[in-house]
């Protein structure tokens, strides 16, 4: 499946504008339910660190990346902009 930059930015701001900044029960129930979902990175590991001031995210595939550096350019555009938005709820 893929998604498009401008889909995959409207997805991420619905889910930002669905939940207040500090209602803390319906995140983590908003998170239980996005949990639930069928995943679409079968295999992928998501390991998260947060800090007070660093946030980072690595993923281990199942599988080889191999793509060129075009592909690895517009890869690292959406996942910047991934974050991005989703830490724009703490700017």
């Amino acid at each position: 499946m893929r998604i498009t930059e401008s889909k995959l930015r409207s997805i991420i701001r619905s889910i930002l504008l669905e939940s207040p900044r500090h209602d803390h029960i319906n995140n983590y129930e908003k998170l239980e339910e996005q949990n639930a979902t069928e995943c679409l990175t079968n295999g992928a590991q998501f390991n998260t660190q947060i800090e007070p001031r660093k946030v980072s995210i690595s993923v281990d595939m199942p599988f080889d990346l191999n793509i060129d550096e075009e592909e690895a350019i517009k890869l690292e555009n959406l996942l910047h902009n991934a974050v991005e938005l989703v830490l724009s709820r703490y700017f």
